[in-house]
């Protein structure tokens, strides 16, 4: 992969989680708790509309956010699923690439 490309995607992720741990720092699952969208970097305020369409996070008449515990939650275990099935494919193919190597060499 290109790794300015790779550079790019990491660099968004790495946005990604800390709008996401900003808000559960800042205990922000209420209304009571949330916090300001002014108060966020440009960077996290752009990824704000995402997670408000995907419902992990929720706005406030006067321009909070804050998290949603249950989709937050899902979020993670999502996040962490995903993490297992890239393992397993990258596990599976390095397997099948020594096995094929082995049986060139018979």
């Amino acid at each position: 992969m290109n790794p300015a490309l790779q550079a790019a995607i990491s660099a968004s992720a790495k946005h990604h989680k800390q709008l996401l741990d900003q808000l559960k720092d800042g205990n922000a699952f209420s209304r009571d708790t949330a916090i300001k969208q002014a108060d966020l970097a440009g960077e996290q305020t752009a990824l704000v509309p995402h997670y408000l369409k995907r419902g992990i996070i929720r706005s406030t008449p006067d321009g909070g956010i804050y998290l949603v515990r249950s989709a937050y939650e899902d979020h993670l275990s999502a996040q962490k699923t995903v993490g297992k099935w890239a393992l397993l494919i990258v596990g599976l193919s390095s397997l099948i690439g020594i096995l094929l190597l082995l049986a060139n060499k018979l």
